[in-house]
């Protein structure tokens, strides 16, 4: 088991490194080169980086998974079950944003549309500021919904997993649920925002014994929580 968190250390250590470097260079490559404001450069960096750590526990889980493929188990779960957990996921996002406004009387705050802040561009400075836009919502939208679920699954209920199912199921769910939430460092709340999701993927790889579900439902839960959401909403503010 030593081996095991020695290394879950090590390859989350690189994926913050290489998010950090990743993020820094795309941003000075994006003002230098496309000659995009600082805010604009930092959103679109910020989900670079994001992509570059990722490819690397991708790397990490699939090597893993041609060795120790998961064996889908028998008595998984059944049709009724599986849209049961997928209805949660849908409703999840809801909420949380709910219990925020209870216990915390916070909002989502939503800065203005881009149709709103057309107006102060004009002839290029207009085009650099659609296709920044357009490029951020993109890479927003792929990888939250699609990246991370995969990754992520793969990595924490797929990699970690398997290494310490034999030490039983609590110990499992409760160090792959803590290393999920520790890469997701948005303070108190926003773990505690991430608790249901973690509880929701764990219970589906415990009992269908593989990640894949999980992937679906943290797909879902992040497309309504994100760019189902948050993005469509800023876009027709």
């Amino acid at each position: 088991m030593a081996t095991t968190i020695w290394s879950l250390v090590l390859w989350l250590g690189l994926f913050l490194v290489i998010q950090v470097f990743a993020s820094g260079l795309s941003g000075e490559f994006l003002k230098a080169i496309l000659r995009l404001d600082a805010i604009a450069a930092a959103s679109i960096a910020i989900l670079c980086g994001a992509i570059a750590s990722y490819a690397l526990l991708f790397i990490v889980a699939r090597r893993d998974a041609r060795l120790f493929p998961a064996a889908k188990k028998d008595d998984g779960l059944g049709i009724a079950a599986k849209a049961l957990l997928i209805f949660a996921a849908v409703l999840l996002p809801f909420g949380v944003i709910g219990l925020r406004k209870l216990l915390f009387g916070i909002d989502p705050q939503l800065g203005p549309s881009p149709i709103a802040l057309t107006q102060q561009f004009q002839g290029y400075l207009l085009v650099v500021f659609w296709v920044s836009f357009l490029l951020s919502f993109l890479l927003a939208l792929i990888v939250p919904v699609i990246i991370a679920p995969i990754v992520e699954e793969n990595f924490f209920r797929q990699w970690l997993w398997r290494r310490l199912e034999e030490r039983g199921l609590w110990l499992t769910l409760g160090i792959t649920g803590a290393a999920f939430l520790l890469i997701h460092l948005r303070g108190p709340l926003g773990m505690l925002s991430l608790l249901p999701l973690t509880l929701l993927v764990s219970f589906a790889r415990a009992k269908t014994g593989s990640p894949r579900f999980g992937m679906w439902l943290h797909g879902i839960n992040n497309f309504i929580a994100f760019a189902g959401a948050e993005m469509v909403l800023r876009l027709f503010q």
